[in-house]
């Protein structure tokens, strides 16, 4: 009696450990929805100006001095294993002159990224972004005869990017992030003229988006 007691019971606790680990796995392996899938995100947010991008360092120019703006990105990327995609990302920010508020200028940035995800239980994961690419920045002067554009030459840039992704569904997912760019433009050519641009225009972003996930 104690013998058959005594197999009921491992034979219930084999049972019970083996349903905890299933759960468990599947909890786990949340990040399967991300596998093999496409990814188009669209993402809006605040950005804001740093260093020289932020202060006048030169006189008269139409570059720098910006006031706090907005950022918007789009990207497209194919997660090549559960925990890590590869994509391009359209981005940039669109800044005011502190002083003169018929001058805009905008961050241009065409990026490739590798982005990874951290599998974590549930639906909210924590992600890592880094992307490379080239930048330009354009200024625009509204004037009583039209509007007069000027953009720079392209320059090397980076962005760094980490937040979070909730899917609440399998096909949708709501993304939140603190964002990094810089682009290295100290020295490049503003286009038609002998004039160089004297700093590296770098800005901080607070941004919310939304993901759509296909499966090719």
């Amino acid at each position: 009696m104690k013998r058959l007691l005594t197999v009921i019971l491992l034979v219930n606790l084999a049972s019970w450990c083996g349903a905890v680990e299933k759960r468990a796995k599947s909890r786990y392996s949340e990040t399967d929805m991300f596998n093999k899938h496409l990814a188009l995100s669209l993402q809006l947010g605040v950005a804001i100006p740093v260093g020289d991008f932020a202060d006048q360092t030169i006189l008269g120019s139409t570059f720098d001095n910006a006031e706090v703006g907005g950022g918007a990105a789009f990207q497209i990327e194919y997660f090549v294993a559960p925990s890590f995609s590869v994509g391009l990302d359209f981005s940039g920010g669109i800044f005011e002159d502190d002083n003169f508020s018929n001058i805009d200028k905008m961050i241009n940035n065409y990026q490739l990224f590798g982005r990874v995800v951290f599998p974590v239980p549930g639906r909210v994961f924590p992600y890592a972004k880094l992307g490379m690419g080239l930048s330009t920045i354009t200024s625009e002067e509204e004037l009583f005869y039209g509007t007069f554009i000027t953009d720079s030459d392209p320059g090397l840039s980076l962005a760094l990017d980490g937040g979070i992704i909730w899917r609440v569904s399998p096909r949708v997912g709501i993304t939140g992030g603190f964002r990094y760019d810089v682009a290295f433009l100290e020295g490049v050519e503003i286009e038609d003229t002998n004039v160089e641009l004297g700093f590296d225009p770098r800005y901080f972003s607070l941004n919310l988006g939304v993901s759509f996930y296909l499966r090719p």
